[in-house]
């Protein structure tokens, strides 16, 4: 019998640990620093990164540390988002394509590629299944590649102009 209650303690224990570790939330990168340039690229459209700031705090970060270090770290607080694949590029799960143009018919959007690839992934801190539904998620890119872009009110159009080989942090608290 003590067996069996100890046993029991120790399951509740992992159990908790485990909702524990689940619900931790965001915590910041170690190394990575605030990125000015970022934001303000991301505030005239010069980056492509997903995220709208009227809808809550955006921040902006970078390291020079790889892709798939980042992705860790992050997916011990909080789970990973599959973005679905963009109508016309050719994306491959975290393996994404940018967009040289956007546009918006009938049939719905659909993107023209630039031909630049990143490497792409969301990652969800709150019990939320969908981006659109979080409340704290954050993307992880690399490279970061700042552009032109502008649009025509049915769509937008992206050039790019330079990649700089860092990775970037961005996170979205909504209100």
């Amino acid at each position: 019998m003590k067996m069996t209650a100890s046993a029991a303690i120790l399951a509740l224990a992992s159990v908790l640990t485990l909702a524990g570790a689940h619900a931790a939330g965001f915590e910041p990168y170690p190394g990575a620093v605030p990125s000015p340039e970022l934001e303000a690229a991301a505030g005239q459209e010069e980056v492509q990164i997903g995220i709208d700031p009227s809808e809550g705090t955006v921040s902006y970060f970078t390291t020079s540390d790889s892709f798939d270090d980042v992705l860790a770290f992050f997916l011990q607080h909080g789970h990973e988002f599959a973005m679905p694949p963009m109508p016309g590029l050719d994306d491959n799960g975290r393996d994404r394509g940018l967009a040289a143009a956007v546009t918006f018919g009938a049939d719905g959007f659909k993107a023209v590629p630039t031909g630049v690839r990143v490497n792409q992934a969301f990652v969800i801190f709150d019990d939320a299944e969908d981006i659109n539904e979080s409340s704290d998620w954050l993307t992880i890119i690399r490279p970061v590649v700042f552009g032109a872009r502008s649009g025509d009110g049915i769509g937008w159009r992206f050039t790019p102009v330079r990649t700089e080989n860092a990775t970037a942090i961005v996170r979205m608290r909504r209100q």
